[in-house]
């Protein structure tokens, strides 16, 4: 099977991820959910075996703040260079401080 994304959460439980695998033979998807507790958001990296989970763990800890144990690189690629570090626009608390600039 071939992960073919990976989906970051801001649930009321807890962070949750879920790894979308295709199974391309038979014209399947599968979804493994995992739920992450907010006070210690970290995770072991998939990216040493599914390389295309790369990005989007990026994404996730640059937009949620999931820590990914073992992942090679976890430089931002969305938002500015200039962007505070505990600040994170898709959790739930997040409040935009637009009105500030």
């Amino acid at each position: 099977m071939r992960l073919s994304t990976a989906t970051g959460i801001d649930t009321r439980e807890g962070f949750e991820i879920l790894y979308h695998f295709s199974y391309d033979k038979a014209g399947t998807y599968f979804t493994i959910k995992v739920l992450i507790p907010k006070e210690n958001p970290k995770i072991k990296s998939i990216t040493p075996i599914y390389i295309a989970a790369n990005w989007i763990e990026r994404e996730m800890h640059e937009l949620l703040g999931i820590d990914f144990d073992g992942h090679p690189n976890l430089k931002p690629l969305l938002t500015s260079d200039d962007w505070p570090e505990d600040k994170y626009p898709l959790r739930r608390d997040y409040e935009s401080h637009a009105s500030e600039v």
